[in-house]
């Protein structure tokens, strides 16, 4: 990406000027800044909502279970009650 001096941007402010006029342009700043606010507003939300689904533990493998229950049967406990997030077997 070009980098812009101190002249260029004054060439592009002064042509905006001149071809939006000066009433229309303050608008149009309020409405870029608007957008640009609510652009990173959205980006952070999903940053955030992936960075939690990110940290929450992996589910239990099929194998670990099965250890899991084998270590109960060997102590002589009963079956394990079934996560809240799953229905019970009918």
């Amino acid at each position: 990406m070009p980098s812009l001096g101190f002249g260029e941007i004054l060439i592009i402010l002064v042509l905006a000027l001149v071809i939006f006029g000066p009433r229309r342009l303050p608008e149009m700043g309020r409405t870029i800044g608007r957008s640009m606010r609510e652009l990173r507003r959205a980006t952070s939300d999903i940053r955030t909502e992936l960075e939690t689904d990110l940290d929450e533990p992996p589910a239990v493998t099929v194998d670990e279970r099965k250890r899991r229950v084998a270590q109960r049967k060997a102590r002589g406990e009963g079956p394990p009650a079934p996560p809240e997030d799953e229905a019970p077997p009918t």
